[in-house]
């Protein structure tokens, strides 16, 4: 139990620094190529930090998913 939580702790800070990396990359992106973007109807944070951060998310309901699906299991297996 403590390695998957361990697992799913290391999961979520890996994912937390590729979305720190994927926004600061999309700032640079936009600073160095504001033409780029300048074509696109829509706002630039659209199309790159705001899916890196649902993906995110995501990624986080998932784990606690996990956590609280794990730590259920485990409660009923003790009490069987």
């Amino acid at each position: 139990m403590k390695k998957i939580n361990y697992a799913l702790t290391v999961i979520l800070v890996f994912g937390l620094g590729m979305l720190v990396e994927n926004i600061y990359m999309n700032i640079l992106m936009y600073n160095r190529h504001p033409e780029y973007y300048e074509v696109l109807s829509a706002p630039w944070y659209t199309y790159g930090i705001l899916p890196s951060v649902v993906e995110y998310i995501l990624l986080v309901i998932a784990c606690l998913a996990v956590r609280l699906i794990l730590k259920w299991v485990s409660q009923n297996i003790i009490t069987a």
